[in-house]
C-alpha cells in the first residue's frame, strides 16, 4: 500500500553480520520490511542504498534515491569503533540523483 506523504530525509541503517552474509535494515518502524544481504560486506554495503531507494519508491510512490554517509572504507573503519552505534549508518535522500533522472 503506498504511502502518501513524502519520503523521509533521512534513514538510519543498522548493520550485523547473520551467519555469512552481512545484513542491512532500517532501525525506523516507518521502514519496516527494508532488508539489503549479501555474502560481501562491501557488495552489500553498496546495494544498502540502491535497495533503500526502490524500497521506499514502492512505499510511497514516487522516485527516491539515497546515498550512504561516507565510502566503504570510512564504513569498515567506522565499524571498528567501540562506540555500541558504531553498526549505525546514516542514509539521505538524493535530491541530485533524482534532478539528473
Amino acid at each position: 500500500m503506498a504511502r502518501r506523504n513524502t519520503p523521509p530525509q533521512e534513514i538510519i541503517l543498522v548493520y550485523r553480520p547473520v551467519g555469512k552474509s552481512h545484513v542491512f535494515t532500517s532501525a525506523s518502524p516507518e521502514m519496516s520490511g527494508f532488508h539489503m544481504s549479501h555474502p560481501s560486506l562491501q557488495c552489500a554495503f553498496e546495494l544498502a542504498s540502491f535497495g533503500l531507494g526502490r524500497h521506499v519508491s514502492e512505499l510511497y510512490s514516487c522516485k527516491a534515491a539515497y546515498k550512504v554517509e561516507g565510502n566503504f572504507d570510512d564504513f569498515e573503519a567506522h565499524l571498528k569503533g567501540h562506540s555500541p552505534r558504531s553498526n549505525l549508518i546514516k542514509a539521505t535522500l538524493n535530491t541530485k540523483e533524482l534532478e539528473e533522472a
